[in-house]
């Protein structure tokens, strides 16, 4: 008997290092080329351009690859004199998600929080999902893996796969979905001088329960105003193969901007886009959808933040 606390030491000291080998070789395993361009490191690289400008006043975009695909950071930009970042990549992600990752490195002082969420997104406020997992995967630290549990098959799925396809040499695909489609600001870019592709574009509108729609506004009150940030919300986009209703369309998207204190939009010019401008998805348009989108962005910034605009340009 008095052997066996001994004994019940040693086996949790060896599987301690058991368990302590078995991470740093996960850690050191060689990783893949589709490893090193998967399209999910933008959470990553995310949390780098928001490290790379903490110290200055920005405009952060944070919504789903809406953003990312159909906004230019780099001309808003220019035309604000500030800096703007991209943090828009994939609705399932999450929005709360989203919010969770980045918080830490931003900043209600310096930073005014523009958002602009997909109707898929409404559903998928928080949870996990495989897309949420993978981003995990890709950052590859300990201490995330720890706190995201429920991570952990996904984790080791896609952890078989990249060692398959490293033995394999497989590489990833250099089409608008790889880690070097984003430029500098978050933007992606390689789609610009792609040829559209086709997808279902009389489905882009769902119609989402008020519950559903609540929620978010009290996510965002609770957790993003309340916290002391600026907001502006931008209201998403669909082809106009999508708007058959418009009505109900125009006043779901009024009654968000009432929500958060912002003036209606009276038509649905900037809220059903003609089909031609699209990529692939309801959400991912070419240059010329992009440059229009961008414009409608600015617009509702100096309709909505003009306090911070003067703000920004009057401090050092």
């Amino acid at each position: 008997m008095l052997g066996t606390p001994r004994l019940l030491t040693l086996f949790l000291l060896v599987q301690a290092l058991i368990l302590a080998a078995l991470l740093s070789l996960w850690l050191w395993l060689p990783k893949s080329d589709r490893f090193h361009q998967n399209y999910m490191f933008a959470a990553v690289d995310a949390v780098d351009r928001l490290k790379a400008e903490r110290d200055t006043r920005r405009i952060i975009l944070l919504g789903g690859s809406n953003f990312g695909f159909s906004a230019s950071a780099e001309t808003l930009s220019r035309q604000f004199g500030m800096p703007v970042v991209n943090l828009g990549f994939h609705a399932r992600y999450g929005f709360e998600n989203m919010w969770r990752s980045f918080r830490p490195y931003l900043d209600p002082a310096r930073d005014l929080i523009v958002i602009s969420p997909e109707y898929l997104q409404f559903s998928n406020l928080s949870g996990y999902s495989d897309i949420f997992c993978e981003a995990i995967y890709l950052g590859r630290t300990i201490e995330l893996e720890a706190r995201e549990i429920a991570c952990l098959p996904d984790v080791l799925r896609f952890s078989l796969w990249d060692a398959a396809y490293w033995a394999l040499g497989k590489r990833h695909p250099r089409d608008a979905y790889f880690r070097d489609a984003f430029n500098a600001y978050g933007d992606v870019t390689a789609h610009y001088d792609l040829p559209p592709r086709p997808f279902e574009s009389d489905k882009g509108y769902i119609a989402v329960p008020q519950t559903q729609q609540q929620a978010f506004v009290d996510f965002v009150r609770e957790h993003i105003v309340g916290a002391g940030f600026r907001i502006v919300y931008v209201p998403i986009f669909i082809p106009r193969s999508s708007c058959k209703r418009e009505d109900d369309v125009l006043e779901f998207q009024n009654r968000l901007l009432a929500a958060f204190h912002q003036p209606p939009v009276h038509n649905t010019d900037e809220l059903c886009y003609p089909d031609e401008l699209f990529f692939d998805t309801w959400y991912h348009l070419r240059r010329p959808g992009v440059e229009r989108r961008t414009a409608f962005i600015q617009h509702q910034i100096k309709a909505v933040a003009p306090l911070f605009r003067t703000a920004v340009q009057s401090r050092p």
